[in-house]
């Protein structure tokens, strides 16, 4: 049985930040401002030191193309 409760971060509630392209977004997460969510690919295409990766589990697999 999931509990949406279980996996929330304790703190204020999440909030989204705009960036204009992947390599903002990755430095942004670099240096600690927010955390995200991409397609396993994008670590590949564009790894960035302080950018720790980890599998979601529980998520659904996506196709892109």
């Amino acid at each position: 049985m999931n509990d949406p409760t279980a996996a929330s971060p304790a703190g204020p509630p999440a909030h989204t930040e705009y960036t204009h392209d992947v390599d903002d977004w990755l430095t942004m997460i670099a240096t600690g401002r927010c955390v995200g969510i991409t397609a396993e690919s994008t670590i590949t295409q564009y790894p960035r030191p302080g950018v720790v990766v980890r599998l979601v589990r529980d998520a659904a697999r996506s196709r892109c193309g």
